[in-house]
């Protein structure tokens, strides 16, 4: 007796589907069909399997991917990738856009001529596959979802090109709708596209993601549906299920008819078992448990269920997770309502307010539109500094860095420089960021004491403020004094910058030094490497605790003798009442018989703060920037701030934010733009409270940031 013929591999599409049959018997498709998406040289639709056409595809495929309204399949291999159906947007990859009924190769990417493709995916208008040598994952198809990655939402992609991302021990891509999603066996998980539902997981507001973000480091499966997807995560033995997106049929199986989310909602078990497997059609995921008891036929029965209910994805609401078991009909058991998160309540994470132009306050509202109140902008960001309309921030417990907003020098680090982008741009640098300022228009980062090169900065370079030996920007991070001696705690100015050695604490500068502001002893002469700043008269080299770049001053701290500036004199941020002569080295002490707890400045006015919580003020104070109430528009030297219990200070182009020990935030100065957060853009005197629970805060021009939860 032969062995019967089975179905191998099984892809589902939008009304369409198609499996590869054992026995060399070929690829067969049924379904919709008016533009070609089953292959067979027609554009009928069938209700029952016909054979995609072989002469080019021939019969033995390795992997086969069903899109919207488009089929994919690699041959021979993985060594060549054959398309047809819809192609209005390149997404069959073949260099044009013209729609095709029957198998079409598609190009291999520039990059790659000779590409063996190990995995494929195809969504909604797109589809993306990886190199098996390299990992790479390359996209084509439409552009304006972002779902080819390649951070370009203007053009269409009609080839391979160019690589989204590379990701090691890549095990998967899933899409279904304008979302892709890669999973490496190690657990990362990366979305990119569509996330108008928030699906991308990545808890900000609805916008494109045009570039792959990380949205877990322990997931283990992941399924999507059209607006939203699902994913385990955790150990081997213990293994948790959550969804994010679209809810309005209930998709997020949370037992509430929350209308969306766009971070990770867990599920509970339907019954006492652990999660072991799941999947996803357009609105329905359905989901495994040990507790099921399936053998081994049942399992595969119900995976080609689970991919051909199409019409019960439309048709059926299913608002908690139902247990199901063969030959059983399904009872539905929902989670209790503690376990229901509330609409009503404000998520904890990253809120800014101010001036959104270009996208700087990563929120959905519309660019350059003034935010009056703290909105929700991302779960896992903190650290947040900003410069002129930008701002960047560390990413997770790593951390990584990302950079959002304008970007006409580079200073998002994305590797172009272009306009702007209001969604947060990842960068990996390897090894977790210690460190992170961002100046007018460059940013400077720390690495971990393990990272070959700790100290590394892009964006503006007109000064040599990146510290890399040239004068050109840089759109991509470019290591600082390379193969110079480290530097840990760096800080950004407006174009220059300046970094502590930890091997002695001496201070260096770099870039900018128009007013003496390197601190070298000489006015004028930029950098474009690190020069060491002049020794204190009386005092030698010195021990240096913490520093701040403004835009053309430079103060720092030293271990057991205060707090000095330098640069220049016009605007008192050299704190020593002095507003005619510039200082070329630190001479002054602005501050004495302090023990620092940290020092802060943007523009022109700048902040030390103590242990004890007091802080000080100097510098400019046209609108009040300092804190300090009644006071001129320039604070020739430094006073100290009403408000008390000080632990940090994060200053903007013309205010600042002050976090307090109990988890307050007063903001001060400027509030054209709503930048201090009170909820109107109305002038007032003296420092407002932002009101909420507070753990970190930061600014940029005319944005302020704050990490915690607002009260109403």
């Amino acid at each position: 007796m032969s062995d019967p013929v089975l179905p191998t591999i099984l892809a589902v599409g939008g009304q369409h589907a198609c499996v590869v049959l054992s026995q060399s018997r070929g690829t067969m498709c049924w379904g919709a069909n008016d533009l070609g998406q089953l292959g067979n040289g027609s554009y009928t639709q069938s209700d029952f399997a016909v054979a995609v056409d072989s002469s080019d595809l021939g019969v033995s495929v390795d992997a086969l991917a069903a899109g919207d309204k488009h089929t994919c399949a690699t041959v021979n291999g993985g060594k060549s990738l054959s398309c047809w159906g819809d192609n209005t947007n390149g997404q069959l990859g073949t260099g044009g856009n013209v729609s095709s009924n029957l198998p079409a190769w598609a190009g291999a990417p520039d990059a790659e001529p000779c590409i063996t493709w190990s995995v494929i995916a195809a969504g909604l208008s797109n589809t993306c596959g990886a190199s098996a040598s390299t990992n790479a994952i390359y996209c084509w198809g439409a552009g304006a979802t972002g779902a080819n990655g390649d951070e370009d939402t203007l053009f269409d992609q009609y080839r391979p090109n160019p690589s989204a991302m590379t990701l090691p021990n890549l095990s998967s891509i899933t899409a279904r709708g304008g979302t892709f999603y890669a999973l490496a066996s190690t657990g990362e998980l990366y979305a990119w596209g569509d996330n108008s539902y928030g699906q991308a997981g990545l808890g900000l507001g609805a916008r494109v993601v045009p570039a792959p973000m990380l949205v877990a480091n322990n997931a283990t499966t992941i399924a999507s549906g059209l607006n939203f997807a699902c994913m385990t995560s955790g150990t081997p033995t213990e293994q948790q299920l959550s969804c994010f997106g679209d809810n309005s049929l209930g998709q997020l199986g949370p037992g509430s008819d929350m209308s969306m989310s766009n971070v990770p909602v867990v599920v509970s078990p339907g019954s006492t078992g652990e999660w072991t497997s799941i999947g996803a059609s357009y609105n329905t995921v359905f989901a495994f448990q040990t507790a099921g008891n399936f053998g081994a036929a049942d399992i595969v029965a119900s995976k080609i269920v689970r991919q051909t209910v199409k019409s019960l994805a439309r048709d059926a609401e299913a608002l908690a997770p139902a247990s199901v078991e063969p030959a059983r009909a399904p009872e539905a058991v929902g989670p209790s309502s503690d376990d229901v998160p509330s609409d009503d309540a404000p998520p904890t994470g990253l809120y800014a307010w101010g001036s959104n132009e270009a996208g700087a306050l990563l929120i959905s509202s519309p660019m350059g539109q003034e935010v009056v109140s703290p909105a929700f902008a991302a779960v896992d960001i903190s650290s947040v500094d900003g410069g002129v309309d930008y701002a960047c921030g560390l990413m997770g417990s790593a951390p990584n860095v990302a950079c959002w907003g304008l970007n006409s020098s580079g200073q998002l680090g994305s590797g172009v420089a272009d306009i702007y982008t209001s969604i947060p741009v990842p960068l990996n640098l390897g090894y977790p960021v210690t460190n992170l300022s961002a100046g007018a228009s460059h940013v400077c980062v720390n690495l971990g004491d393990d990272a070959p090169q700790m100290t590394w900065c892009w964006g503006a370079n007109e000064a040599g403020q990146l510290g890399d030996g040239t004068y050109s920007s840089s759109a991509t991070p470019t290591p600082a004094w390379e193969g110079g001696s480290p530097f840990s705690k760096v800080a950004a100015g407006g174009a220059h910058t300046c970094a502590i050695r930890p091997s002695n604490l001496s201070l260096m500068c770099w870039g900018d030094n128009t007013y003496g502001q390197m601190g070298v002893n000489i006015v004028g002469g930029n950098s474009n490497q690190p020069q060491t700043v002049a020794d204190v008269p009386g005092y030698g080299a010195g021990e240096w605790l913490f520093v701040a770049a403004g835009a053309s001053n430079t103060c720092g701290t030293l271990a057991t003798t205060g707090v000095y500036c330098w640069g220049s004199a016009a605007t008192g941020g050299n704190g020593n009442n002095d507003l005619v002569y510039n200082v070329l080295l630190p001479s002054s002490m602005v501050v004495a018989e302090i023990t620092p707890a940290g020092i802060a400045g943007k523009n022109n006015t700048f902040f030390v703060w103590s242990s004890d919580g007091i802080a000080f003020a100097w510098g400019e104070n046209s609108s009040g920037q300092t804190g300090l109430i009644d006071y001129p528009p320039i604070v020739a030297t430094a006073s100290a701030l009403e408000i008390t219990g000080i632990k940090a200070i994060a200053a903007g182009n013309d205010f600042g934010l002050a976090l307090q020990s109990d988890s307050s935030v007063f903001s001060f100065g400027s509030n054209a733009s709503g930048q201090l957060g009170i909820g109107s853009t109305a002038a007032v005197s003296g420092p407002q409270q932002v009101l909420g629970q507070w753990t970190d805060i930061g600014a940029g021009g005319s944005a302020g940031y704050a990490v915690g939860v607002p009260s109403s």
